[in-house]
């Protein structure tokens, strides 16, 4: 088969008896014998009576199967699971879409057809957060969007979006990751962003009053896009502070110039051993990884011999704060150039 529409639900209503219903509708209009189809629920443990029975009803429709988990085992398992059976099986492409009502069956046929047009590309269904959207939701969406587009230099709209498809080029990285509740959303972004690209369509934006079956946490989820950066910037202020500490007692023994060298050895050592276990976790060549980060390293260097050394500063406090201050300036570029090329995956 062509085509695997894959949705994950814990506890449906009858929203979904629908959306499969119009799934089906809009395949018979269109009339397209070569995009044979499956319709794949994930039902993640259920335990209402209702639900249960709705997703018994729902297995006896013809182009639909479901898989039961005896087990709640979380949304990203629930995906990995259908994605799965897309590769075991030989679908071409995968759409995911959420069981909740917020995606329209016209929406989900527009973004299996740019698939198909688009298969290189992870392709993303994409929301106007206009002032309909419960905050919750936008404030989510717009703190990873950020950290996003800074971190990994892709620009996405809608980091939260359900509808996504992808060709069977993705099967394997997607299957392999190791996230399994809402957070693998993000983590698969990210996943995709470091091999490929993404082909974002405009949708429709559908929201129940309050967002009440949505599970996202938008600040507890969001972390995951940026927890490599909240290590380093927890690491990188001790390292400061390290090395100022240090010049300040070499200072009054050896004098500044051969203070500051022998302070900024001994912290670069400690700063690389930093990166790559605690901030960037990584294995890869240390030979490779020091190489580049002792360019990174002679760099910064230079950047405070000439902003710093030659500089006339009498007053401690002074020299303090310049030398925070530049720090604070190369925080983000560093970032960018370990994450980016000497610590990568």
């Amino acid at each position: 088969m062509e085509k695997l529409f894959l949705i994950p639900a814990l506890n449906p209503d009858k929203s979904l008896t629908e959306l499969i219903n119009q799934i089906i509708n809009k395949f018979e209009v269109l009339n397209d014998k070569k995009n044979q189809y499956l319709i794949l629920i994930i039902n993640d443990g259920s335990y209402s009576e209702s639900s249960i029975k709705i997703l018994k009803d729902i297995n006896l429709i013809n182009n639909v199967h479901v898989i039961n988990n005896s087990n709640n085992l979380g949304k990203g398992a629930a995906l990995k699971i259908g994605i799965k059976f897309a590769k075991d099986n030989n679908f071409k492409y995968v759409i995911t879409a959420d069981a909740d009502g917020q995606h329209l069956s016209d929406d989900i046929i527009k973004v299996s057809k740019a698939v198909e047009e688009k298969s290189d590309f992870f392709v993303l269904g994409i929301r106007e957060f206009d002032e309909k959207v419960p905050l919750r939701s936008k404030i989510g969406n717009v703190l990873t969007r950020f950290i996003f587009n800074i971190i990994l230099r892709k620009r996405i709209f809608d980091t939260q979006t359900g509808l996504r498809a992808f060709s069977e080029k993705y099967y394997e990285l997607l299957i392999s990751l190791p996230e399994k509740k809402y957070d693998f959303e993000l983590s698969s972004l990210i996943a995709v962003a470091r091999i490929g690209d993404f082909y974002q369509i405009p949708i429709k934006t559908i929201y129940e009053p309050g967002n009440p079956t949505s599970f996202f946490r938008p600040f507890k989820d969001s972390s995951i896009i940026y927890f490599v950066f909240i290590r380093y910037l927890g690491i990188v202020p001790l390292l400061v502070i390290l090395e100022v500490f240090l010049i300040t007692i070499f200072n009054n023994i050896i004098g500044y110039s051969i203070a500051f060298l022998i302070a900024r050895l001994l912290s670069l050592i400690i700063y690389f051993l930093s990166m790559k276990q605690l901030v960037f976790r990584v294995e890869g060549s240390i030979k490779k990884q020091s190489g580049y980060f002792i360019i990174l390293a002679t760099f910064n260097i230079l950047i405070f011999e000439v902003f710093l050394i030659n500089l006339s500063i009498t007053s401690n406090l002074l020299f303090i704060f310049y030398y925070m201050f530049i720090h604070s300036f190369l925080l983000l570029l560093n970032f960018y150039i370990q994450n980016k090329f000497i610590f990568k995956d």
